[in-house]
């Protein structure tokens, strides 16, 4: 064997184990440098993450303190109830005649005929129309209507409270039964009431097909 085949033989050797010990190297340093930063990430001190801080308490809303409208006080007449013979009650009708199918219109007037302001009901229930013939109940506006509220009506010295109603020219008996028949042709009157003061009565007549 020649000198230059030897020596190149060495060095190709040398080569070899240098290559060897240099991945031995690299095989067991990547290794340690794994766990040694695997230590690093498992000692190291985690970033505590933030608590949720729980919110303050907010007051709750209140409802706006509700102030009760004033309502305005109704004025409480002071002046005295009105006496019988202080007032007048009138009834007047619109016709003195009333052909066949025509309905009769009856105008009550309640009057205060004193110098002195006072107070009268004149609600439904304190006013009355009825008709009569020959001296026969025959309508009467309680019949259909006999409980209605009171209206307390302050008088001043001439003054009156005046109402209309029509009248269909059927009768009615107390309790307002169904089947009432019309009122027969001929001569009637009406008579009004204010509480226990009567008119005097108004004449009228009906007349037939």
């Amino acid at each position: 064997m020649s000198p230059g085949v030897y020596w190149f033989r060495r060095v190709l050797v040398a080569v070899l184990v240098l290559a060897l010990l240099g991945g031995l190297w690299w095989l067991f340093g990547s290794r340690g440098g794994g766990d040694d930063s695997a230590a690093v990430a498992g000692t190291a001190t985690p970033t505590p993450s933030p608590t949720a801080s729980s919110p303050s308490a907010s007051p709750s809303a209140s409802a706006p303190s509700s102030k009760p409208t004033k309502k305005a006080s109704p004025t409480v007449s002071k002046a005295p109830e009105c006496a019988d013979k202080d007032m007048s009650v009138t009834v007047s009708t619109d016709a003195e005649v009333y052909p066949d199918g025509a309905e009769p219109k009856f105008s009550l007037t309640v009057a205060n005929d004193s110098e002195a302001t006072c107070r009268r009901d004149v609600g439904q229930q304190a006013l009355e129309l009825r008709v009569s013939s020959r001296g026969s109940r025959v309508w009467s506006s309680d019949d259909c209507s006999p409980d209605g509220g009171k209206d307390v009506v302050e008088f001043e010295p001439g003054e009156s409270v005046s109402q209309t109603v029509t009248w269909s020219r059927q009768t009615s008996q107390p309790g307002c039964p169904d089947g009432e028949p019309l009122a027969d042709p001929g001569q009637y009157e009406v008579l009004a009431r204010n509480l226990k003061l009567l008119s005097e009565p108004a004449t009228f007549t009906l007349q037939g097909g």
